[in-house]
């Protein structure tokens, strides 16, 4: 018999009720709910990691921290970017050898004219993960590829850049699925970081028809509002996912980046970062309950941004904020909330159909 979650009645975000599976029947001067239940396996299913191993390959925490870490609080999903790095991959195999599956995005390519790799190359590089040992569970297009920030030098991208990124996408998941050894893995889309980014995109081709899932990435308090003052609406989820969702209409989505950057002292930050930060105590609350209001609303799946920082992250950055674990490897509050959230809804076993609950 296997266990399940009846969420309703909590206000989560946007001070909007949980709505998802929940039918309401009048009766005389009561109203009758009659609430379906869902797998709690199902949603510790929903819950991912970003872990960054790249950064921190050379300071020899892996096996300590990120390894050890995500086993031990029972998260089963990685995202990790797919790089031409022998012990890069060599470590990526001890991650899937442990049981955790992976989500492996394309990288950016800096040396083109695109910024993308070639599709012969990244098909190539696939393979020879999967040669090497390397369990791969989904694959995922480029992260953010309109962002002057991270992928176009802080200058503004190129305004061919909606085409490019649909051509990139197409013939990318294309291959993919002829591809003998590859054709059962599941394809993610890119992500954009806009709202104006979406119609872009969409007049560029249906990308939908060329991906398993649609992908979201949801920040709060937006960490790139410096350099992209319209953003402001970005904590609004309802208005992220049908805006961001628009291209994938009729495809699951998944969330592959949502983060609360805390401190132990707002106070003592630099000026410009205290109205994103949150108490740790605080973030870890918040944290929870974003993943079961995301699993609620049937967002295939959530990966929590990140597990740990750069190991050269300062104050002065706003990737220092972020992480569940601090540099030394300390657990924050929100670590220990998902760690036990999980200890406590995870059953796995064979699939069941779950009930309703009728209540007043």
């Amino acid at each position: 018999m296997g266990l399940v979650l009846v969420i309703g009645g909590l206000t989560l975000i946007n001070n909007k009720p949980l709505e998802a599976s929940i039918d309401v029947k009048s009766s005389g001067q009561d109203e009758l709910l009659d609430l379906t239940a869902k797998s709690s396996d199902k949603f510790v299913e929903s819950i991912g990691i970003n872990t960054h191993l790249d950064n921190n390959l050379g300071n020899n925490t892996f096996d300590s921290i990120l390894l050890g870490k995500i086993n031990g609080a029972g998260i089963r999903y990685v995202r990790e970017n797919l790089l031409d790095h022998n012990y890069y991959r060599q470590q990526l195999k001890k991650i899937s050898d442990s049981g955790l599956k992976l989500d492996l995005i394309v990288d950016k390519n800096l040396t083109t004219p695109t910024h993308l790799p070639s599709i012969d190359a990244t098909v190539n590089l696939v393979n020879t993960y999967i040669t090497q040992g390397v369990k791969i569970t989904s694959l995922e297009n480029p992260n953010e590829y309109n962002s002057a920030r991270l992928v176009w030098n802080n200058l503004p991208p190129p305004p061919e850049w909606p085409k490019w990124l649909f051509e990139f996408t197409r013939d990318f998941s294309t291959r993919i699925k002829s591809n003998p050894s590859t054709p059962n893995i599941p394809v993610i889309a890119p992500t954009i970081n806009t709202y104006a980014a979406v119609s872009l995109l969409e007049q560029a081709g249906p990308i939908k028809n060329y991906v398993d899932y649609g992908n979201v990435h949801w920040y709060c308090h937006f960490i790139f509002d410096d350099n992209a003052p319209g953003l402001g609406n970005l904590c609004n989820l309802d208005s992220d996912l049908a805006n961001f969702g628009r291209p994938y209409a009729g495809k699951p989505i998944m969330i592959t980046e949502t983060g609360i950057a805390t401190s132990t002292n707002i106070a003592g930050e630099p000026a410009q970062f205290r109205s994103k930060l949150l108490s740790e105590t605080v973030a870890s609350k918040y944290q929870s309950r974003r993943l079961l209001e995301l699993f609620n609303r049937g967002i295939a799946r959530t990966y929590i941004y990140e597990l740990y920082i750069h190991p050269n992250a300062t104050p002065t950055s706003m990737d220092y904020y972020f992480g569940l674990i601090d540099k030394n490897g300390r657990e924050k509050p929100a670590f220990t909330a998902i760690k036990n959230m999980i200890a406590l809804t995870k059953d796995a076993g064979a699939d069941f159909t779950a009930g309703k609950l009728k209540y007043r």
